[in-house]
């Protein structure tokens, strides 16, 4: 799931693929308001009040195994777009990788 984030670390925007091993990609998104305030803290245990907080999380889950990666982008809000440029590849790069 990608997060769109303001500049007072509030998500704006979320997308996503639901994938179920090596299934078909569905895709999701939730309300950024449904999750505001634990989106925010989780940024302030994160980022420190004189850092800039990043534009963009992606968030990848392992519903097999339980596990997850939390990945910032710092500057590039094109970073993991969906476009007709990137339809094809981008749900490949989204896709769970939790080493």
């Amino acid at each position: 799931m990608v997060f769109g984030i303001d500049d007072r670390k509030k998500p704006w925007d979320s997308y996503g693929y639901a994938v179920v091993e090596d299934g078909p990609a569905i895709a999701a998104s939730v309300k950024p308001r449904l999750i505001k305030e634990a989106f925010i803290d989780y940024i302030d245990c994160v980022y420190t009040e004189d850092q800039v907080p990043p534009v963009k999380l992606l968030i990848q889950f392992d519903s097999t195994g339980g596990r997850y990666k939390v990945t910032f982008e710092d500057t590039d809000r094109s970073r993991w777009a969906v476009t007709p440029r990137t339809l094809n590849t981008i749900r490949d790069e989204l896709r769970p990788k939790v080493d």
